[in-house]
């Protein structure tokens, strides 16, 4: 699968969230919420603050995309290499990649006949952010 003519680079990661949405029955943002703290990318106690963050964008899972971007650069800020790296411009790469998601069009690549609500699927789509996510924050970090 490629996003914005990109391929997913990390299917590792993608299955570990597959895994936390099926199998453990999490919600997309606490599985992109988990999979950052089991990558390494934000500290192990941070899901409680980034989960009770008010959504940003339609999509409950970007908005917690977001919150990870904006919390993995604040524990970082000690870094010298870090320190004059603009966040929007790793946000405005991510959100590229991403691209602007069409509810309806992604439920059918899903495999689901409508979609209801603007987010009813945004949780199966939290493994390809997961995915480009780690793919921007390796490529700025």
């Amino acid at each position: 699968m490629s996003t914005d003519g990109r391929s997913l680079k990390f299917p590792n990661a993608r299955l570990h969230l597959h895994e936390l949405l099926s199998a453990r029955h999490m919600s997309g943002p606490e599985a992109l919420v988990e999979g950052a703290e089991h990558f390494g990318l934000i500290q192990a106690d941070s899901s409680a603050s980034l989960l009770s963050k008010p959504a940003q964008y339609h999509c409950p899972c970007l908005s917690t995309t977001k919150s990870i971007v904006e919390k993995h650069f604040d524990e970082r800020s000690d870094q010298v290499h870090l320190q004059n790296l603009d966040r929007a411009e790793v946000w405005q790469a991510i959100e590229k990649n991403i691209g602007v998601i069409d509810c309806r069009v992604d439920c059918k690549a899903l495999g689901q006949k409508s979609c209801p609500q603007a987010n009813s699927c945004c949780h199966k789509m939290a493994p390809i952010f997961f995915d480009i996510l780690l793919q921007q924050l390796r490529r700025y970090s």
